[in-house]
């Protein structure tokens, strides 16, 4: 692993396939269970240098959060939640979006977790 990205805390595998959780997280954008699967996720992913893209651990944690796992991963892997992916993936390109995290304020795009208090404060600005 080159120094850098261990300085970093990022995995091993690099890259990654994170096509299965980003499905997944699709379907619970809006649930009250996706602030937690993502934290758990992310942690396998850089904490702990795991495999994300493997359904046996997805299930895992959706399971301790008291989720039908079966069920969910089932449409994850469905071809509606393929082509809602696929749409959302575009609409990031046709944005400009081209890494994470990124945080758009309006039209105003700030890239990278160290750009998260500037984009705050645009948009504590921006309000009337």
């Amino acid at each position: 692993m080159p120094q850098a990205w261990a300085a970093l805390g990022a995995p091993e595998r690099v890259p990654t396939t994170r096509v299965l959780p980003a499905r997944v997280a699709l379907l619970g954008v809006k649930a009250p269970w996706i602030g937690a699967f993502c934290r758990q996720v992310m942690e396998l992913n850089f904490a702990l240098d795991q495999d994300i893209n493997q359904p046996e651990r997805l299930a895992r944690i959706l399971t301790e959060l008291g989720l039908p796992a079966s069920n969910i991963l089932q449409e994850a892997q469905a071809e509606p939640t393929k082509t809602l992916l696929r749409q959302q993936i575009e609409q990031t390109r046709v944005r400009g979006i081209f890494g994470a995290p990124t945080f758009l304020v309006g039209s105003a795009m700030f890239w990278g977790n160290d750009r998260l208090d500037d984009a705050l404060e645009f948009a504590s600005e921006r309000k009337p």
